[in-house]
This record gives C-alpha cells, structure tokens and sequence, in this order.
C-alpha cells in the first residue's frame, strides 16, 4: 500500500521535539499518534499542536499509513537507537501527564535521537527500505 504520509514528517517531529525536550512516542493499534512530553510550557504545546495537525489517526487512515508501514518506521527507530522501548525508559515513572489508551505502546526518545547526524542516517535508512519496494522483515503480526 503506497502511503503519502511522508515519513521525513516522522523525522521532522522528531527533530522539534528532540532539540530541548524528551518525550515519549505513542503508537496505538500500530498507529504513529502523537508525542507526548514530560511536562508542559508553551514550546512543548507547540510540538503537541503539530502532532495534533501532523499525526491524527484519521489522517493516517484517510492516506492509508498502514499498521505495517508504522511498525516498521519504530522498528527502524528502534534500531537506530533513536527511541527505546517505555520498559528501558529512564523516566519510566514520570508519566503523570500522559492518558494511557488501550492498546498503546509508549517510546522514549533517547537524548541520542537530538543528534543531527543520528536522525540524518535514519531518515536515510528509511528512505532506502522505501526505494527497495518491499520490505524483507515485513511481518503482519496483529
């Protein structure tokens, strides 16, 4: 399924949130969402907001980013050491601000995930599994 979610978006988002702040990187039902940081002031309002505008679970379904597509931009993420899962989180018990969803997985952004080059090597894995077609690893567990 071709998505016109661009996945540098994903990057991008990132990139905000990552300059100044840790967060956590929600995914429900397969479904990049939204990041949620540690505390609220105006600038991380700012990046909620374009979560809200960027990552709605309409929007994804509306350009039909699948449940596979997601799985695999965390699955890249989390190899890359960009993100961790919520278990290894260091702040695993400050999530005083965060709802919890059923069926949602949580990820901490790592302060590695801020750095330039990190995020650049990323963003181009991603864009090479994109130019092979299909992905090897590609598993449609539900």
């Amino acid at each position: 399924m071709n998505a016109d979610v661009d996945k540098e978006d994903v990057i991008k988002a990132i990139q905000m949130l990552g300059k100044d702040l840790r967060g956590t990187f929600r995914v429900i039902e397969g479904d990049i969402i939204c990041c949620v940081p540690f505390g609220m002031n105006e600038d991380y309002k700012k990046v909620i907001q374009y979560f809200d505008e960027k990552f709605t679970m309409k929007d994804l379904k509306d350009k039909g980013f699948s449940k596979v597509q997601a799985d695999n931009v965390i699955e890249s993420m989390l190899e890359n050491g960009m993100i961790c899962e919520d278990a290894q989180c260091p702040a695993s018990n400050s999530k005083s601000n965060i709802v919890e969803a059923p069926n949602t997985k949580l990820y901490w952004i790592v302060s590695k995930a801020t750095d330039e080059e990190i995020l650049n090597d990323n963003l181009q894995d991603i864009k090479n599994e994109d130019s092979d077609g299909e992905d090897d690893d590609e598993e449609d567990d539900d």
